[in-house]
């Protein structure tokens, strides 16, 4: 079990939360994706109880609705703003793993007309104003950056330092992804990957950098499945030296 995280929570103005939730399941065309709505009303859960997201459900959705929702965001949102993107469904990745699509439930097997290439995800995350977005995908995601951009909060820090730290990583705009390697994120379902990721949120009692979150997802995954994948996202501008940041509601009295 991963090691238990120090309890210093920097108290700064870390700005609304916003998530936009893709759970694809069922598909005219192809197989089933059995337990995706699940997961991803879970996670909306979670994510609107404990950690005060405004988010949005998206089931069984075509090319046109995600692309809309997307649109969406980019007028809603504002340059406070951190934004929560899951997806969960079927994708392609080519065998070279320069290039990978997420498949709607309009997908056809045979025909791309209908995917949506994660060189498209990435220039709407691009033009999406809020300044921290994270990508979290049980599927398929290549155009990434080295993991090596990717800064670590030191342990044992004192908290003015911890806090200072955080303070200039949210001036900073961020576009990550932490995304199931491609082989697990067509495994057997329950995904081991998603399992994971929740498990650690709903337990998590402090500010949660997705580095840190990262590293406690590959502790639960060892000897399980293939490690995920989390860096930043190559064709969507992203500042170095900066994080996504879960803030979990104070506990109610």
């Amino acid at each position: 079990r991963p090691a238990a995280r120090p309890a210093r929570a920097p108290r700064l103005d870390y700005g609304p939360y916003a998530a936009l939730v893709i759970a694809n399941s069922e598909y005219p065309a192809m197989d089933e994706v059995p337990g995706a709505v699940e997961e991803a009303r879970r996670l909306a859960a979670v994510m609107r109880g404990k950690y005060g997201f405004d988010a949005r459900l998206l089931e069984n959705a075509t090319r046109y609705q995600i692309l809309s929702a997307l649109n969406e965001l980019r007028e809603d949102l504002t340059e406070k703003h951190n934004l929560l993107i899951f997806y969960v469904g079927h994708s392609e990745v080519d065998a070279d793993g320069q290039r990978s699509w997420w498949q709607p439930v309009d997908a056809q097997p045979d025909s791309r007309v209908n995917w949506i290439s994660t060189r498209v995800l990435s220039d709407h995350l691009d033009l999406i104003p809020a300044k921290h977005v994270l990508v979290v995908a049980d599927a398929g995601f290549s155009g990434v950056l080295t993991r090596s951009s990717i800064p670590k909060l030191p342990v044992g820090m004192s908290a003015e330092k911890r806090a200072e730290l955080v303070r200039s990583m949210l001036d900073r705009r961020a576009r990550l992804v932490l995304a199931a390697a491609p082989a697990a994120a067509e495994g057997p379902r329950p995904s081991a990957f998603v399992d994971a990721f929740l498990a650690v949120l709903e337990g998590n009692q402090q500010v949660l950098e997705a580095s840190g979150l990262y590293r406690e997802i590959c502790e639960r995954l060892e000897g399980r499945t293939a490690i995920p994948e989390f860096a930043p996202i190559r064709w969507a501008r992203s500042d170095g030296g900066s994080d996504f940041f879960f803030v979990p509601r104070p506990p109610r009295s």
